[in-house]
Parts: C-alpha cells; structure tokens; sequence
C-alpha cells in the first residue's frame, strides 16, 4: 500500500496562491492525492483508503474504509458505521461508532465485529458506540462523515464519557477495561 502520485500535462502546476501546500503534495513532479492505493499484479491500481484516515496500531495499519466494508458486510445489523483513530494511553487504536436497522447490544456487536476484522486481517476495534440516531454522526456540507470531528471526539479513550453507557463496548485492553468504568 503506497501514496497515489499523479504527473500530467492537464494538472493543475500547484495550488493558487498557496506554495507551501503545493510542496507538501508535490514529489519528484507527481501531484500526491492523499490516496491510500495498492497495485495488482497486473499492474491494476485499487484505492485503499485516504491516508488521513489510516490507523497505525501496535498490531499493523488499520484502513478505516476496508474496516467499514468488512463491518457493514459481516454484521447485519448494522445501517452505516465510521472507524477512525482512537488514542488510548498514548497508543493508537481503532474506534467505530455505529447506526443499527435493528436492535443489538454493543458488546454482541463488538464481538461480532472484531471476529469479521481478524478474518480481514485488520486491527480490532478497541470500542464500538451505537450512535442515539443517525444524526450523532458528524457530517459535512457533502454528505460525507467528518472523521477529524470523530477523532476528537475518541482522542482520549481513558477520559471518554459516553451519553449512554450502555451503547458503548470496549475491549479488555482499553483503559477502562469494562463497560461499566465508563459510567
């Protein structure tokens, strides 16, 4: 997994008025998209995810779109999810915050949840937080989710006090250690 650089006549040569941003995302003449991307054997090159929204854990890089994929996929109750880079004591792990079509507990869904990224071979989640409605989920003018919102939100795991204890699960390595030390 590698950083998509781009070189093309139609680019643009660099950001208006704005060279420091033009240095940051130029390398030896390609234009650096913020694209996670792998290359097939074929030569093929497939997005991976934006590299904002990689999560370097202890265990290996997390991909925050490969783990939602993998989540919405292998577990059915769940309506839409967002994974993002929690803090937890100084150590960088996976968060998720979740919307349900139907009723579950968080920690079944963890459970659950973390059992599907391990067959991905992608980092487990530390905690899962059912979202109160769908509108808990930040989003921008676009419709996308605002994942910098959510990493601070999760920026210290050891000090997060949920609304609703009971919508959140952790697993034994978080600071906490159960549900009920985040009441």
């Amino acid at each position: 997994v590698g950083l998509l650089g781009v070189r093309s006549e139609a680019l643009a040569h660099g950001y208006w008025n704005d060279s420091d941003t033009t240095y940051r995302t130029m390398l030896a003449g390609y234009w650096l998209s913020g694209d996670l991307v792998r290359r097939s054997a074929d030569g093929e090159f497939f997005h991976v995810d934006r590299a904002v929204d990689r999560i370097r854990t202890d265990a290996g890089d997390g991909y925050s779109a490969l783990m939602e994929e993998e989540l919405l996929l292998a577990v059915e109750e769940l309506a839409d999810c967002s994974v993002v880079a929690a803090q937890d004591r100084g150590r960088t792990v996976p968060a998720a915050i979740v919307t349900l079509r139907r009723e579950a507990t968080a920690e079944d869904l963890l459970r659950r949840a973390n059992a599907a990224l391990d067959r991905a071979g992608q980092p487990r989640l530390a905690l899962l937080e059912i979202a109160p409605t769908p509108e808990a989920i930040p989003l921008g003018p676009t419709g996308k989710v605002l994942k910098r919102q959510l990493r601070e939100k999760y920026g210290a795991l050891e000090e997060y006090r949920p609304a609703d204890p009971k919508a959140v699960a952790v697993t034994a390595a978080v600071g906490h250690g159960t549900t009920e030390a985040l009441a």
